[in-house]
């Protein structure tokens, strides 16, 4: 019974250790799999057409313009938060009080990378626990920057597309430096179901929120 309460003691010690250096790890070397691509790997097997699709770039290799969309359209308040958008969470809250159960995803870009990264993206409590722990470490050891070179590089974006640099290369041909505001507009209202929708027809489906997306930037000065 000691040994086991002893081992007990220790799961949870080595887990914080080594989560702690993965973390480091991943501060400086690119994360070229990640749990959600091997999810896919699986999912798609039979289809022989499925390909993985990744360009890794630094964040300085994307254009300003198309990051601001993104940001603005997936995260507002990234550059202000710590991880987790407590704002968004109560809203979220208060419209599940009133019965909506239509609600939208509150998730920050940060809790995106945690959960795509560091977990298997299972729609329950203990993984959003676990996901709140990994936002925490990448907060803390990464910061804002590393969080969104890494969000830019591994987010999925279309049929085996992981990142801006292979998105921009597939559907606009060009490089993820030279994406232009609408550009990066329609990347990021594609982005909340990247199996469904592509950005080269955007324009067609979703006209009113890239223009939107589009108008907000502008009226920002370029400033977020």
């Amino acid at each position: 019974m000691g040994r086991l309460c002893r081992f007990m003691l220790y799961v949870p010690v080595v887990f914080a250790l080594a989560s702690v250096a993965i973390v480091l790890l991943f501060k400086y070397v690119p994360l070229t799999c990640t749990p959600l691509m091997v999810v896919r790997k699986i999912q798609f097997c039979g289809d022989s057409a499925y390909q993985k699709r990744q360009v890794w770039i630094p964040l300085s290799g994307v254009s300003k313009e198309a990051v601001d969309a993104i940001i603005l359209s997936e995260d507002a308040g990234f550059w202000h938060h710590k991880g987790v958008d407590v704002v968004e969470l109560r809203r979220m809250y208060a419209a599940y009080k009133r019965g909506d159960k239509g609600l939208r995803g509150c998730s920050t870009i940060s809790q995106q990378v945690a959960k795509n990264c560091f977990t298997f993206s299972t729609e329950t409590c203990l993984r959003k626990v676990v996901e709140m722990y990994w936002t925490g470490l990448i907060e803390l050891i990464w910061g804002k920057e590393r969080i969104l070179e890494v969000y830019l590089n591994v987010a999925e974006m279309g049929y085996g597309i992981y990142g801006i640099e292979a998105a921009a290369q597939k559907y606009f041909h060009c490089t993820a430096k030279e994406l232009s505001l609408f550009d990066g507009a329609a990347l990021a209202v594609c982005m909340p179901q990247p199996l469904l929708s592509n950005p080269v027809y955007a324009w067609d489906e979703k006209p009113l929120k890239i223009r939107y997306l589009a108008m907000q930037l502008k009226g920002k000065g370029g400033k977020l």
